[in-house]
Formats: C-alpha cells, structure tokens, sequence
C-alpha cells in the first residue's frame, strides 16, 4: 500500500471515528469547520484531505491531536 494512500486511509477512519465519538453528523462538524457536508464525506472517504488550516480547525473542533489523525500516534 502506498504511502499515500495509507495516511488518507487512516485519516478517514480517525476522522469519522472522533467526529461520531464527539455526536456530530457530517453537516454540524461541516458547519463547524465552515465547509459543507460534502467536503466532510470526501475526507471520509479518502477522497480528498484537508489543508493545514483545515486540519487545525478540525483537531480544536474535536479536541484531537494532529499526530493521532494522521497516524503518527496511537492516541
């Protein structure tokens, strides 16, 4: 598996994991984020990532470290 794809893989798992852990549907963490419903579904499905402004929005949102997202960490 690339690495590449890996991460986005990861990412996505993590993502939708925190984002149900934290009782948001895609449209209320979309909202939160100030992107659409849409964009939280494509992050989930591994089909896009987010930019570093984005990232960082989405950890403070879902109190989450950055390492943990992306799989750098187990926690």
């Amino acid at each position: 598996m690339k690495r590449e794809h890996f991460e986005k893989t990861v990412f996505a798992e993590r993502l939708k994991e925190a984002r149900k852990n934290a009782g948001f549907s895609q449209a209320k963490l979309g909202e939160l984020l100030n992107v659409s419903q849409d964009t939280v579904s494509v992050w989930e499905r591994a089909k896009a990532a987010p930019d570093a402004e984005q990232l960082f929005d989405i950890c403070r949102v879902l109190e989450i470290s950055a390492g943990y997202l992306i799989g750098l960490t187990d926690y």
